[in-house]
């Protein structure tokens, strides 16, 4: 960036205001035409352009036509340089995972770069007791620091690189494309590239040994439409733009409707429970899943209801937790077992927002007071806690649930972990009550294809491969 800022020179004649060269695309693209030819002609003829604009990077920016900065590829594209998507993918694949966490080396580095810019500009205000101590070292990172100063610099990057961007933002120190771009780039990557599974495992059969013959026609026949019926809809789900860069809506209202088939195409396979008393509590979800999904997408989308929804779910987990922990607590030797549950648990609480900052819903009932009350009236709080809370989350379909079962994480990196239709059944997932529940089945998917129909008109469709 140095040597970029050395060619453009102090003359800012046609940059915006409070223009800083920090390394982002939307920077480079607020660069005036007259400047952007100075740039790219001086880079050659220092014979620098290759190593300033490697191929790999330009492989991956000319996947976006419409990315800012692109004009920084345009003598490779005019060498004659072709886009290969593979190459691309292995790039931005390498270089995102690395920095997901936002906490890795690569992270830092990309923080420290926008960080050193500022602090070279003296931009920051802060304290000159605070700052001058810092100054010369930021500056000389990572290249020329020692290992003392090189983990004390990165420490303090991390540590004050969100209060620095939300200052500059206030003052409108950074461009305003930033925005804009960020939103299109990981939306344009679920057409681009494909999403990634994990290793297929092999479905259990429906139907046991031990079944009897005299209902072998009817499962076959109810088995066959059932898979039909889930056809259907994944197909519909890996057809429906996810939206990369907010897949609320998408994660939620694809995960009721995946959790309540996952559900169907087990219970199916037990003949001994196609009776209405144990046939009713799927029929009930099935029927609760349809009015959560109508309910849903008539929601105002102002609302933030789908966001909400996980809130919900992921609170009642972060309870869970803290009850279990409590339960440890009194425990004089708890058995490993139920430690390593606890650290399960909490692994699935903070995956996506740590706990601290997720709240708690204890909500209400059908009584007018919320069910552990009435549990420790009786006398059965703990049976609340243990078991009555978790079963219930499962029979109301609560995110967390969804979340754990019938979805998964896309595994490539540049889908930012979205979530999609978990197809396996390998863990335990109805014939007239079961004629009554695939109907409600049908007319479920029917509200599904309904309410993402806007999403799929957005798209050609997923070029996923399975």
């Amino acid at each position: 960036m140095d040597r970029i800022d050395e060619i453009i020179g102090p003359d800012r004649e046609g940059f915006p205001e409070h223009w800083l060269l920090t390394g982002r695309l939307t920077v480079f693209e607020a660069i005036p035409e007259i400047t952007r030819a100075r740039i790219l002609d001086e880079l050659r003829r220092q014979n620098i352009y290759e190593a300033m604009v490697p191929e790999e990077f330009a492989q991956a920016l000319g996947m976006y036509p419409s990315a800012p900065g692109r004009w920084l590829i345009q003598p490779r594209l005019e060498a004659g340089m072709r886009i290969d998507p593979e190459s691309a993918q292995r790039g931005l694949e390498r270089v995102i995972a690395a920095a997901m966490g936002g906490q890795s080396p690569v992270a830092t580095r990309v923080k420290a770069a926008v960080f050193r810019q500022y602090v070279h500009a003296r931009r920051i205000s802060m304290p000159p007791a605070l700052i001058d101590g810092w100054r010369d070292v930021i500056v000389r990172y990572p290249m020329a620091t020692t290992p003392e100063e090189t983990s004390r610099v990165e420490s303090f990057i991390r540590a004050s690189f969100g209060a620095m961007e939300g200052a500059m933002a206030e003052k409108g120190g950074e461009d305003s494309g930033e925005s804009t771009w960020s939103p299109t780039f990981w939306r344009s990557n679920w057409s681009l590239f494909p999403c990634r599974r994990r290793e297929a495992r092999r479905e259990k059969p429906l139907l046991s040994e031990g079944d009897k013959a005299s209902i072998e026609s009817a499962y076959r026949e109810m088995a066959d439409d059932i898979k039909d019926l889930r056809e259907r809809f994944e197909q519909l789900a890996d057809t429906t733009n996810p939206d990369l860069f907010d897949p609320d809506r998408y994660e939620v209202l694809t995960g009721v409707v995946a959790r309540v088939l996952r559900y169907l195409s087990v219970y199916i396979g037990y003949p001994a429970l196609w009776t209405m008393e144990h046939g009713a509590p799927l029929l009930r979800s099935v029927v609760e899943a349809r009015i959560i999904i109508r309910y849903l997408s008539a929601a105002d989308p102002q609302s933030n209801i789908f966001r909400r929804f996980k809130a919900y779910g992921m609170g009642r987990l972060k309870l869970l937790k803290l009850h279990f922990e409590e339960y440890l607590a009194a425990e004089d030797d708890p058995h490993e077992d139920m430690i390593a549950y606890v650290e399960y648990l909490e692994s699935l609480v903070n995956q996506d927002i740590l706990e601290e900052f997720q709240d708690i819903n204890l909500g209400g009932n059908f009584a007018g007071k919320d069910m552990r009350k009435m549990a420790a009236e009786v006398g059965l709080e703990r049976e609340y806690r243990l078991i009555f809370a978790p079963a219930s989350s499962n029979v109301h379909g609560e995110w967390s649930v969804i979340d754990e079962y019938a979805l998964e994480r896309c595994r490539n990196p540049l889908h930012r972990g979205h979530r999609i239709v978990r197809r396996s059944t390998d863990v335990p997932v109805g014939a007239m009550v079961v004629d009554a529940i695939a109907e409600f089945s049908s007319l479920l998917v029917d509200e599904y294809e309904q309410a993402t129909s806007q999403q799929r008109a957005l798209t050609a469709g997923n070029p996923e491969s399975t």
